[in-house]
């Protein structure tokens, strides 16, 4: 089960109020390879498909992109400078107003793409100022030199159900060419953004978790998350052989969030009268509570901290109660007493 969304009793209403999240999304990997014994570029960005940047932008409520709504055409710059004819870059003038790069980084290290847009909502007027960068970087080596380069064939965004998973690819690059012959794959998930875990194909809901592409589940990406594939080379007859190198691939979910509306009926004050009273958790999501089949496979785990703000781990079974109400009485409040219900589902 995955953490999907957390509330407090103090907490009414946490669905107010729009997010935007503007960003910007590559057709190819965010690696440029020169090989000095030939002079060539991986990929070239002088042939088609080209180097295309694509803005997305997502206004919590709605499923789709919004870039359409920008005030107007958004204003790029590449390494600071707005000159595009640098970079043989051009911006397409209808949405999503894709960038495209038809020149290879000869004369520069890395490509340090901005976006930036006034947003107006369709609804109120209101002009709100939006941002997102992209960097592409070059490395050079010759054919002895090996690097891992990882991309997202799918995109890196989950959005509200639209998708059930998205892949990660990673290969590994000698000189200028993939070398997937003798290499082995092994990915992992940064666990609560301080250790790194294995994915295997038999827990979490991954598949090709020994492979040069990953399949990532939703449900393993709340809010933000990393993913990280080794390569190493196992070839005999290479001077690189036993060598391994790694990339990183983050993803976001952009879904629509839960909140979660904590309901007292019997009220939050223990006065003379009153004994007990009774929490519920009520989840909701785009304006609209789920309904009460909702909480068959979810879990609803109640903590509660004391008037000085610590976790009362007496309280319940090692400090915790579960399901979707809870009474509470007036031996369990001590001045005040603030309880937090997280829902995993």
């Amino acid at each position: 089960m995955a953490n999907i969304a957390r509330g407090q009793i103090t907490v009414t209403d946490l669905n107010d109020g729009k997010t935007l999240n503007m960003f910007l999304s590559a057709n190819q990997a965010a690696t440029q390879i020169y090989n000095p014994d030939n002079q060539t570029y991986t990929p070239n960005y002088t042939a088609s498909p080209y180097l295309v940047i694509t803005p997305e932008l997502y206004v919590s409520g709605v499923a789709t992109n919004v870039i359409a709504n920008l005030k107007a055409k958004p204003t790029y710059t590449i390494n600071g400078s707005s000159t595009l004819t640098t970079y043989s870059a051009t911006v397409a003038t209808s949405s999503p107003y894709k960038l495209t790069i038809k020149k290879n980084m000869s004369s520069v290290d890395a490509m340090r793409i901005e976006c930036s847009g006034i947003y107006v909502d369709p609804d109120t007027g209101a002009e709100t100022p939006v941002k997102a960068l992209y960097t592409v970087t070059k490395m050079s080596g010759s054919g002895s030199v090996i690097c891992a380069i990882a991309y997202a064939p799918l995109g890196t965004i989950f959005k509200n159900d639209e998708v059930a998973s998205l892949k990660a690819h990673c290969d590994l690059w000698r000189g200028s060419s993939i070398d997937n012959t003798n290499v082995t794959y092994k990915w992992s998930h940064l666990n609560g953004g301080t250790t790194w875990t294995d994915c295997t194909d038999t827990t979490n809901g991954f598949s090709g978790s020994t492979t040069n592409e990953l399949t990532i589940p939703s449900s393993m990406v709340l809010n933000f998350d990393t993913f990280k594939c080794t390569i190493t080379d196992t070839d005999s007859n290479s001077n690189t052989n036993g060598s391994s190198v790694a990339d990183i691939l983050s993803f976001t979910d952009l879904s629509d969030p839960y909140y979660i509306d904590i309901y007292s009926p019997t009220g939050t004050v223990l006065s003379a009268g009153a004994t007990s009273t009774t929490l519920r958790c009520d989840v909701g999501r785009n304006g609209e509570y789920m309904p009460d089949s909702w909480y068959t496979d979810a879990t609803c785990t109640w903590t509660k901290y004391n008037k000085t703000g610590a976790v009362d781990t007496t309280w319940g079974t090692s400090g915790v109660k579960t399901g979707r109400s809870i009474t509470v009485t007036r031996d369990e409040v001590s001045v005040k007493a603030t309880f937090i219900v997280t829902v995993s589902k």
